[in-house]
């Protein structure tokens, strides 16, 4: 959804160490998706082996490894059916990657790879059969995957609610409006991310809902009124000229009848958004089942059916396997 409430949220610098033993749920959709937008060949093209996508593959199998040898439980969830309201938006972010589509193919043209590998990050689209390979290697790797009904940030937040995992892991805020008590953010071990071409050192992060009802004073259906005001993924832009302060301004001093005040242009009423938030469809009888590793299926998959580094692959799979025995995944 990509909240803009950066403003709105303290965030505390926290430690992989510090997530040792916790149990952190992965919205496995926005993981897939920043896997395939930064790993791809130098003229901006997927990864491939035989004609399938491995570009996600490589970053989801070697970012888990990571974690999990940090001795972090993991959970991911993947979407369901997106609510009807989202239409508009998704139609704006296909109409998004058919402009760069057609940039992409005019820098190609004057072999400008640059501009090449700009464009085509923005074309990214994750197909049914990426997420069933990411789904199958997750499962291979005895990793628990909930279904959500439908959006997956919500269903992220429902498991943190309920006590099965500590944090959402997300670069976004959107779960915090389908409240979640707690977010980590940069959940990297490497210590860097790439941005615009640049690489940057960064540090995780962990934000507090309660911090954010504390500190404004606002309860959860006041974030969910402010979200609506300066726009979500079913009403992208919100209300020309109002951010988070100007919001809260609104919430304090005008409580009531907010969106009278203002012209509303978009397709779908404040109060259907209003809703949508508040009650959409979560899992709450999800299975959680922390299988074991099954090795040699996992090579054959990665090695010989998409074509990993064996080298590599065994170096993972063997510390896997050396922490599986000392009792990951088993503990907490």
């Amino acid at each position: 959804m990509g909240l803009k409430f950066k403003d709105l949220v303290d965030a505390h610098p926290t430690s992989i160490s510090s997530l040792k033993y916790k149990t952190i749920v992965m919205d496995g959709m926005n993981v897939l998706y920043q896997f395939l937008s930064s790993i791809r060949d130098q003229n901006g093209d997927y990864l491939t082996y035989n004609g399938y996508v491995t570009s996600h593959l490589i970053g989801l199998f070697n970012r888990t490894c990571r974690l999990l040898e940090s001795e972090i439980k993991l959970i991911y969830v993947f979407d369901g059916q997106a609510p009807q309201i989202k239409e508009v938006t998704k139609l704006l972010r296909k109409n998004v990657k058919e402009q760069a589509a057609k940039r992409y193919a005019e820098a190609k043209k004057r072999n400008d790879t640059k501009a090449m590998q700009q464009y085509a990050r923005q074309t990214s689209r994750l197909t049914t059969e990426m997420i069933d390979d990411a789904k199958k290697m997750l499962e291979l790797m005895g990793i628990p995957i909930v279904q959500a009904p439908s959006e997956g940030e919500a269903q992220c937040a429902q498991i943190v609610k309920n006590g099965d995992a500590y944090a959402v892991g997300s670069q976004d805020y959107d779960t915090l409006l389908f409240g979640s008590p707690r977010i980590v953010r940069n959940l990297n071990i490497s210590g860097t991310r790439r941005i615009g071409g640049r690489i940057i050192s960064i540090q995780p992060e962990l934000l507090l809902l309660d911090d954010v009802y504390s500190k404004w004073n606002i309860t959860s259906d006041q974030l969910r009124i402010l979200a609506i005001l300066t726009g979500t993924d079913y009403n992208p832009g919100g209300i020309k000229g109002i951010g988070v302060k100007k919001g809260l301004k609104l919430l304090h001093e005008k409580p009531s009848d907010i969106f009278s005040r203002f012209e509303w242009t978009h397709a779908v009423s404040w109060k259907e958004i209003y809703d949508t938030l508040k009650d959409i469809p979560v899992k709450k009888d999800y299975i959680l089942d922390y299988g074991k590793p099954q090795y040699d299926k996992l090579q054959t998959f990665l090695v010989s059916e998409r074509g990993f580094d064996a080298e590599r692959v065994e170096k993972s799979l063997q510390k896997l396997q050396f922490d599986r025995q000392t009792g990951l995944q088993q503990f907490g």
